[in-house]
């Protein structure tokens, strides 16, 4: 049997891409090595009553959440959404290494006696 492929030319450049909507909920599993890759751009991470704040200069991101419950997503202020966006561009680049690099990384920064802390440990 023989099959015959038209030569279809796909002209790329007229094809409009569908822009998907921002995505503004961070899993949970994620917050902790994106916490990191704010603090690796210069961001000073602090807790706040209602989430944790991250603050470069005039610009102040905030994941909000409870301290006391878990959630599966936590919603992001327009900023965290526009540097989470950045943020999962590297992770599709770089893959699984890099959520494991910067998780890493970050674990090397605490205190010995919260290394071990169950809610750091859900890495994707």
């Amino acid at each position: 049997m023989n099959v015959i492929i038209e030569d279809a030319a796909i002209n790329y450049c007229k094809i409009k891409p569908e822009v998907p909507q921002p995505v503004k909920r961070i899993p949970d599993p994620l917050v902790f090595p994106f916490s990191v890759f704010m603090q690796n751009g210069g961001y000073s991470i602090s807790p706040a009553k209602d989430g944790v704040s991250f603050k470069k200069g005039k610009y102040t991101g905030k994941i909000k959440g409870s301290w006391s419950v878990r959630a599966d997503f936590y919603e992001m202020n327009e900023h965290c959404i526009n540097r989470f966006k950045m943020f999962t561009e590297l992770y599709l680049k770089g893959g699984k290494k890099f959520i494991e690099d910067l998780t890493q990384q970050g674990f090397a920064r605490l205190p010995p006696h919260m290394r071990d802390q169950t809610f750091l440990t859900g890495v994707v």
